[in-house]
C-alpha cells in the first residue's frame, strides 16, 4: 500500500512496502508530482527512470538479509531549479549480491540521467540512500 502525502508543495514523500508491486505506484506519484510542479517532460522521463531503479535497488537490495522486507521511502523537494529525490530505505545497506536478477546498470544508469547522485547510508540507523538532483530549469546567461 502506498502512503503520502503533498501538502505544502512543492515538498511530498511517499512510503510503500519494499515490493515490486509497489515500484510502479512510487515511481508513478514522482512523475506527477513533477508535472504538478511544471517539470518538462524530458526532465520528467529522465527522473521517471531514475526513481524506477532506485527504488527497484531497494526492492532488490535493501531487505535480503530480513524475512520480511520492510519499507522504502520516496521524497521529492522543488527549490528553485532544481528538484532533489530522495528513495531510502531501513535495510541492510548497500552491497552487492551474488543472486541479484538485475545486470548492475541501475545505479550507472541514475548517474547519468541525474545531474548529481550520491549513495548515502540512512543518517538514522541502517539502510541506503539514494539522492538524485536533477536541473528543471535551464540556466540564464
Amino acid at each position: 500500500m502506498l502512503t503520502g502525502h503533498t501538502r505544502g508543495m512543492p515538498r511530498a514523500r511517499w512510503s510503500a512496502a519494499a515490493s515490486a508491486d509497489n515500484v510502479p505506484q512510487l515511481r508513478q506519484a514522482v512523475v506527477d508530482f513533477a508535472y504538478a510542479n511544471g517539470i518538462p517532460e524530458s526532465i520528467a522521463e529522465a527522473i521517471r527512470l531514475a526513481v524506477s531503479e532506485a527504488v527497484t535497488n531497494a526492492v532488490v537490495h535493501g531487505y535480503q538479509r530480513y524475512a520480511q522486507p520492510g519499507s522504502m521511502h520516496v521524497s521529492a523537494t522543488v527549490e528553485g531549479d532544481w528538484i532533489d529525490l530522495r528513495v531510502s530505505d531501513h535495510g541492510s545497506g548497500f552491497a552487492p549480491r551474488d543472486d541479484s536478477p538485475g545486470l548492475g546498470l541501475g545505479l550507472p544508469l541514475i548517474n547519468r540521467l541525474a545531474d548529481q547522485v550520491e549513495l548515502r547510508r540512512v543518517p538514522d540507523g541502517e539502510g541506503t540512500e539514494v539522492w538524485m538532483r536533477f536541473r528543471i530549469r535551464e540556466l540564464t546567461a
